[in-house]
């Protein structure tokens, strides 16, 4: 028996729904099926969405609160298998956040249908997928619709991203502007428009998200049929997610991509791979504005102290006679680099701590003390540029050689942060170890590892 018979009538429903309609009812159930069985990765989002019944919308839509909108004569007319179709596609728009990056996008009102149609076309190129037969689904089980858009029908370049997509609409759209004299251009090439005939004696079928409607999941542009945001105890209001829910769900979503392609191969998740390794990824940050911050917020404090010295006059000494006034002196932060100068270290490494050891001293535009170390302190000297700087060492690797040799000569030399220069390769500093008013920044190059104290700063660094 065909997968997508499966729904009559002991298949029970774990997911939120609103409808009086008992056949698309049990449509919807058995579609849910469908897609969490060819899609197991998506069990989790298909799961959390609620079907809401909009009578009259000819569509299958969402909004941003992850509840799907459905005309229940279209899921009639769709079927199991049209409106499995259906409910994958506006998971392609929920699960990769379509509404929140037309709104960073700048998508409007004017410009929603063209980006509903770039997000369309990026969509359909992965709901069908050859590695589906392998796996016993039904082949058929993820045909689009005749009027669905695609990039082959459009024109466009295939394996884009929607926003490069949309660019290219709205390109167009502006030429066709100019060309019928700034008149109001027709609607942008996509599906036919629900109601038109499809010449041959019956009405079309509604493409999914019919004349490009995807509702505001997909362009953040309100509809009509949308229902206000959740909210506890409100009535005549679908119940939907909330944004942390959302977060949460995107999540596990993208881990459970990640699993999946480990465990069958690269590619294997149809189109869900890329989406899920850059949800995945931390955002990156300029390792160099991480250093520079730390190093301001290590000595804003010292910056910031002043006090009175007979170092030189006070500006206002002309207008008391006899008396010597002092002025005011801002200290000037103390800052101690410890660089690993260890066998491990290797050119490469060391030419990019001398790299950062003339930025810090650009950076506080005064002396920075040097402490060089491998598995003894070798030097320990004032440096005002790196530039021509000659190390020893090449032996060992302590670097809380250095921090202790800087901490106990504080009385002379005092310190305010110390800077850690290393590849990682070294036993890290306790926290008995370095005084509460002292920041202690690791700076890994090429780390071997990460294992750097938890209360201490850390900036990894590439090596040169």
């Amino acid at each position: 028996m065909p997968l997508a018979r499966c729904y009559y009538p002991d298949l029970k429903e774990t997911t939120t729904m609103t409808t009086t309609d008992t056949e698309a009812r049990k449509i919807l159930q058995a579609a849910r099926f469908v897609v969490m069985r060819a899609r197991p990765y998506l069990g989790t989002p298909c799961s959390a969405i609620t079907f809401v019944e909009r009578p009259g919308i000819g569509t299958m839509a969402c909004d941003q609160y992850w509840r799907v909108y459905y005309d229940p004569a279209t899921v009639r007319q769709w079927g199991v298998q049209n409106t499995a179709c259906g409910i994958l596609h506006e998971l392609g728009h929920l699960v990769r956040a379509h509404h929140a990056r037309a709104k960073a996008l700048g998508v409007t009102a004017e410009t929603a249908r063209e980006a509903n149609i770039a997000q369309d076309c990026a969509i359909n190129e992965s709901l069908i997928f050859a590695g589906d037969k392998l796996r016993g689904i039904p082949a058929d089980t993820f045909d689009l619709l005749e009027t669905d858009s695609t990039p082959a029908k459009l024109g466009l370049p295939a394996e884009k991203a929607w926003e490069e997509y949309y660019a290219i609409l709205v390109e167009k759209k502006k030429q066709q502007q100019q060309n019928d004299g700034g008149g109001r251009s027709q609607p942008s090439q996509g599906g036919q428009q629900q109601g038109q005939s499809s010449g041959k004696g019956q009405p079309s079928q509604s493409g999914h998200g019919a004349g490009c409607k995807c509702g505001s999941g997909a362009t953040g542009v309100p509809e009509a049929w949308d229902d206000a945001a959740p909210q506890q105890g409100a009535e005549n209001v679908a119940p939907g997610l909330h944004e942390g829910e959302v977060r949460a769900i995107q999540h596990a979503t993208a881990q459970a991509v990640a699993e999946y392609e480990a465990k069958h191969g690269r590619g294997s998740a149809a189109g869900f791979g890329a989406w899920a390794a850059s949800a995945l990824t931390p955002p990156v940050v300029p390792w160099q504005q991480v250093l520079r911050q730390a190093v301001r917020t290590a000595v804003q404090r010292r910056r910031g102290a002043a006090d009175y010295s007979y170092s030189r006059p006070s500006r206002r000494a002309s207008a008391v006679q006899g008396v010597v006034l002092p002025s005011m002196h801002e200290s000037v932060p103390q800052i101690a680099v410890v660089l690993d100068t260890s066998a491990s270290m290797g050119s490469q490494r060391l030419q990019a701590a001398v790299a950062e050891i003339e930025g810090v001293c650009r950076m506080l535009s005064a002396q920075v003390r040097l402490v060089t170390v491998d598995a003894v302190v070798q030097g320990d000297v004032a440096v005002q540029s790196a530039k021509g700087l000659k190390v020893k060492g090449f032996g060992g690797t302590d670097m809380n050689k250095g921090i202790r040799h800087v901490v106990e000569s504080r009385r002379k030399k005092p310190c305010d942060a110390i800077i850690v220069l290393t590849d990682g390769d070294t036993p890290m500093a306790r926290r008995e170890d370095v005084p509460r008013d002292v920041r202690l920044i690791y700076c890994l190059i090429g780390a071997y590892c990460t294992g750097t104290p938890s209360w201490a700063t850390t900036v990894t660094i590439p090596a040169a």
